[in-house]
Order: structure tokens, then C-alpha cells, then sequence
């Protein structure tokens, strides 16, 4: 989908609103500007199409890198031993 020929065909309308917060949708080229996204949403019978305003994308951005999995809690370090390139182990400070 070309989002700048989306977002210039519905702000000729004059109509439109952000999908989460409901802000207004600028002029077209403010919006293209600004970052607004049209994303596509697929229906049961048919597919959809919702504006999205910049903070919300940034909101939604920061909701992924945020819920990312954790690291395994059974990582850990042995600050205590030394492997060396053949895998023999050497006590700390020997290496």
C-alpha cells in the first residue's frame, strides 16, 4: 500500500481520526510530514483500513521493545574459571 496516496486520498475528505486516541487527521502533507500510518486490518468478510497518528505508533513501538521475553534465569557467568582455546580450565588469575 502507498501510504502518502492513502493519507492524501482521505484527508480529501476531510474526514478522518486516529484509530487509538481519536485525533483529528491534518492537512495531507502535514501528515505525511508528521508520520501518520494507514494500516490495513483484515476482516472476516472484508479488510479494513485505520489511521494511526505518530504518538500512537510510537506508543505501540515502545510496548514491543518492553514486552520482550526475558533472559533465561539459569544464565550465568563463572567469574572463577578460565577456559582456554583446547576447553582445559585454569583457576582465576591464571590465565
Amino acid at each position: 500500500m502507498n501510504i502518502p496516496e492513502a493519507l492524501r486520498a482521505i484527508c480529501s475528505t476531510h474526514e478522518g481520526y486516529c484509530w487509538f486516541c481519536d485525533s483529528k487527521l491534518p492537512a495531507a502533507e502535514s501528515a505525511i510530514a508528521e508520520g501518520w500510518d494507514v494500516q490495513r486490518v483484515a476482516g472476516d468478510r472484508v479488510a479494513s483500513i485505520i489511521l494511526v497518528c505518530p504518538a500512537c505508533l510510537r506508543k505501540k513501538a515502545k510496548r514491543k521493545r518492553v514486552s520482550a521475553p526475558p533472559l533465561p534465569a539459569r544464565i550465568q557467568f563463572d567469574l572463577l574459571r578460565t577456559r582456554t582455546p583446547r576447553g582445559r580450565v585454569l583457576p582465576a588469575g591464571r590465565a
